[in-house]
């Protein structure tokens, strides 16, 4: 049996597609791309005498966004929270991360104050740094400022950018700890110091193709146009 649709439905059969793709574009997982970030949370006390417990205790230290950018770069950007610091208390790294495929990273915008170990600052080879309870680690920056608690970076937030072949937010692996990343702390909350880790990341933050946003914006273009049709029918 043939059915013939007026324009009116034909119109609203074809923003019902339009909407749907527009939809189901946005819903799909996204797969590693310019812009999109993970978040990782430094939840693993190995402190001398707890950096976490006391009668306050935290559920995290703080906080590290990875950011995918464009040209095989990676710009991270880490932040303590609850009164924790920087410091260096003689372990090998101030901050520690991992690359799959070992490839030489060079170094940009690192914050003031610190060093790229290994003697070819900007740039930097896999190698192996030990961070005591968190395993060893490839790559990372050491805080400049002198050893001990009360040499502590000043500022809670360190931040800097490596690029090297084919670095995507895939290119970050666990050390053979489980362990992503790893910092050593002063505790803003106990004055103890050590290191803290982070096994696991969030769900990560994905931003939409620029084709998504144009087809959803045709769909409600579309529906605007059909409501003040049929307005004007009604009228």
């Amino acid at each position: 049996m043939h059915i013939t649709l007026s324009p009116t439905l034909r119109k609203i059969a074809t923003l019902s597609a339009a909407v749907g793709l527009a939809l189901g574009a946005a819903t799909q997982p996204a797969s590693a791309a310019t812009g999109d970030t993970t978040t990782f949370l430094l939840t693993s006390d190995h402190c001398t005498g707890t950096c976490g417990g006391g009668d306050n205790p935290q559920a995290s230290f703080g906080s590290i966004v990875v950011t995918d950018l464009a040209g095989d770069f990676l710009g991270f950007n880490i932040t303590l929270t609850n009164g924790n610091k920087f410091v260096q208390t003689g372990l090998d790294l101030t901050f520690g991360f991992n690359l799959v495929a070992n490839p030489t990273v060079t170094y940009s915008a690192l914050t003031a104050g610190y060093t790229i170990p290994g003697g070819t600052s900007p740039l930097q080879s896999a190698g192996s740094y030990h961070e005591n309870g968190t395993g060893d680690f490839e790559y990372g920056v050491i805080w400049g400022g002198g050893a001990g608690g009360g040499n502590a970076a000043a500022n809670p937030v360190l931040s800097f950018t490596i690029g090297g072949t084919g670095l995507t937010l895939a290119s970050l692996e666990q050390n053979a700890a489980l362990q992503f990343f790893a910092a050593d702390i002063i505790s803003g909350t106990t004055g103890n110091t050590g290191a803290v880790d982070a096994s696991q990341a969030l769900p990560p933050t994905s931003v939409p193709e620029p084709e998504t946003y144009a087809m959803l914006l045709a769909g409600l273009g579309m529906m605007g146009f059909v409501a003040r049709r049929r307005k004007q029918k009604a009228a």
